[in-house]
């Protein structure tokens, strides 16, 4: 699988899109948009997937690396709170699942969670997506002869590839997308709040509240440089919101095809 083609899919409730590129060079040898209409709340992602199936089985060359980003509308996030005694992979998803459980219900149950393993006494990020969703990836790639080898939320997507051009601590990151933000706050490496809202009125006039609900939860980081990431950039952004530094991260990403360094890992 080394020299086949690679195909990156950017899937959200609403729109699947992907690129194909050879295995030397940037060049793409195709690309596509995908509009759909999620329609099962239970599973708002089904549509995207079965666009994607169509578009593959319509005479897409077959045998290729797939990646996947999820939008986080399709992801669940929760920051962990260090507890003693949960040391092993086994004990860090018991915790992981008890506290989705707790947030979110028994439909947790049956997501795959990934965690980010820390060393003791500091706080855990943690991230659940629908296994149904993973099957269904997973389904699309093999009926194309193809091979899935990565699938990452947005965030952590975008977080790790703009990691060393972030400054600060605490370091405050937004992914924006249509109608949602997703927010999270580092301080000394460790997150140490998480929030992923919908923003039916727009990402500007969400990120006050978000700003100030993480304050709240992440006691005494109150300072800092917050972050934007927006696909389609901006015309202006407040120079601070809630005491924060605001800078607007609006240049285009070319994302990776492997999957990035510093990804939660499956627990």
């Amino acid at each position: 699988m080394l020299w086949h083609d690679s195909m990156l899919v950017t899937l959200a409730p609403n729109e699947v899109s992907y690129r194909i590129q050879p295995p030397v060079g940037r060049t793409s040898k195709a690309t596509a948009v995908l509009g759909c209409v999620a329609e099962d709340p239970a599973m708002p992602w089904a549509a995207a997937c079965n666009a994607l199936a169509g578009a593959m089985a319509e005479g897409m060359q077959r045998r290729m690396r797939i990646s996947v980003v999820l939008s986080d509308r399709l992801v669940r996030y929760l920051v962990l709170p260090w507890r003693a005694g949960v040391v092993s992979r086994a004990e860090w998803r018991a915790y992981a699942l008890h506290s989705f459980e707790s947030v979110y219900g028994a439909d947790c149950r049956d997501w795959r969670l990934r965690i980010d393993l820390v060393p003791p006494g500091r706080p855990s990020l943690a991230c659940a997506i629908d296994a149904g969703l993973i099957e269904a990836l997973r389904k699309i790639a093999g009926d194309n002869a193809s091979r899935l080898i990565a699938v990452r939320p947005n965030f952590i997507s975008l977080f790790n590839q703009r990691r060393a051009a972030l400054r600060g601590s605490p370091l405050w990151f937004a992914a924006v997308e249509e109608r949602s933000v997703c927010m999270g706050v580092l301080s000394d490496g460790v997150w140490r709040a998480m929030r992923n809202e919908s923003a039916p009125d727009g990402w500007l006039a969400a990120l006050p509240g978000m700003v100030g609900r993480m304050q709240f939860m992440a006691d005494g980081l109150n300072d800092g440089t917050l972050y934007v990431h927006v696909e389609n950039g901006c015309a202006e952004v407040p120079a601070s919101i809630g005491g924060l530094q605001v800078r607007l991260l609006d240049a285009p990403v070319h994302r990776r095809l492997q999957p990035d360094s510093g990804a939660l890992a499956e627990a």
